[in-house]
């Protein structure tokens, strides 16, 4: 029977879409949950149904198909239940969703669930389980778990690192055309972590992803004007390429951005701009802007003082081993601040995990 769906696919890539509605109507019919998502798929798109989009009856299909063990039926649901799209938000009820297609073998949804396991504000933070997810989608062709997993093997802590089977990674995706595995693999051939430094291929690979419109890529161009600047209008160049990365979504570009706003200097000073643009970098993990939003929070700057904000701001970027925090983390426990009393026991903790993080 399931082989009977992969048959039917034929006429939707042929267009047929009308014969191959009815031939998954059919089979979903007969209990085929593969039938049952491709009949809720083609009522979303009103492909070969005779009506319009109808987002409604696709999604009682869609329970349909997932109840019935279909797995990217589950993961829509998941998907949908967690960013609030056509159902309810709902992070409990996608995430069981999301745990359920993961079982079943769904490289997106491993992918997803891994990241969240990933997350430093996630109670449940599991790095390990997080590894894993991400080489099972790998594995299963997923090209975001490939980059993820490539990119986690350089984060872990010193003794779990991989940085030849990360630059191995980046190489294969970097050969089959992704711009982000491009820009990473130029960044390790520029430091010789995990291949033999080579200054030639990393300009090669960074002007491929230059070209490829990559938002790393354009921060890295933005780096490089930053760093030999000696004007105002060659700081304003690169806090222009950090916006062009910051504008595709990448996080540690947008905390760049920010700093530009903060600073002022061949840039416009804005600080609400600026703490919007961290707060942004802030709500993809990155650990500099949380740092830097806790300092806002601290001192009221462009915001009245929040002691509560801060403290959280400064835990969640000491729990990537952002430098600053954890410093800052220690002092708190040690002199009291931030609404905390003096606790010698929270302070040796803190000082514990600078060092481990000095020593990465």
């Amino acid at each position: 029977m399931i082989s009977q769906v992969w048959l039917d696919e034929r006429y939707m890539f042929a267009e047929r879409y009308v014969s191959a509605y009815w031939n998954f109507k059919r089979q979903a019919a007969k209990g085929n949950a593969g039938a049952m998502f491709r009949v809720a798929e083609m009522t979303e798109r009103g492909q070969g149904t005779g009506k319009n989009s109808d987002v409604d009856v696709a999604k009682a299909l869609y329970f349909k198909a997932a109840e019935a063990g279909d797995a990217r039926a589950q993961a829509w649901l998941a998907y949908h239940y967690l960013f609030g799209i056509t159902l309810p938000l709902d992070k409990v009820e996608g995430l069981r969703w999301l745990r359920l297609a993961a079982d079943k073998g769904n490289p997106g949804a491993r992918n997803q669930l891994a990241r969240w396991y990933e997350r430093s504000d996630n109670p449940e933070r599991d790095l390990i389980q997080a590894r894993s997810l991400y080489r099972q989608a790998q594995e299963g062709k997923d090209p975001d778990a490939r980059i993820a997993l490539a990119r986690m093997l350089l984060d872990l802590p010193k003794a779990q690192r991989d940085p030849e089977q990360a630059a191995a990674l980046y190489k294969v995706a970097a050969d089959d055309g992704d711009p982000r595995a491009m820009s990473a693999l130029s960044a390790l051939y520029t430091g010789g972590v995990g291949v033999v430094a080579n200054l030639e291929l990393s300009e090669k690979w960074l002007e491929e992803a230059f070209k490829a419109r990559d938002p790393r890529a354009a921060m890295m161009r933005g780096d490089q004007r930053m760093s030999s600047a000696s004007a105002a209008t060659e700081i304003g160049d690169a806090c222009s390429l950090y916006r062009r990365a910051a504008e595709r979504g990448y996080a540690p570009a947008q905390a760049r951005l920010a700093h530009c706003f903060m600073v002022g200097k061949g840039w416009v000073q804005d600080i609400q701009r600026a703490r919007l643009w961290y707060e942004l970098a802030a709500s993809e993990n990155d650990a500099t802007a949380m740092a830097a939003l806790a300092g806002m929070a601290e001192h009221g700057v462009g915001q009245t003082v929040d002691a509560a904000a801060a403290l959280n701001w400064y835990r969640l970027a000491a729990q990537q081993y952002e430098l600053s925090a954890l410093e800052r983390m220690r002092t708190i426990y040690m002199d009291g601040g931030l609404g905390q009393a003096p606790d010698a026991q929270q302070a040796a903790l803190w000082l514990a995990r600078l060092e481990e993080a000095r020593s990465l």
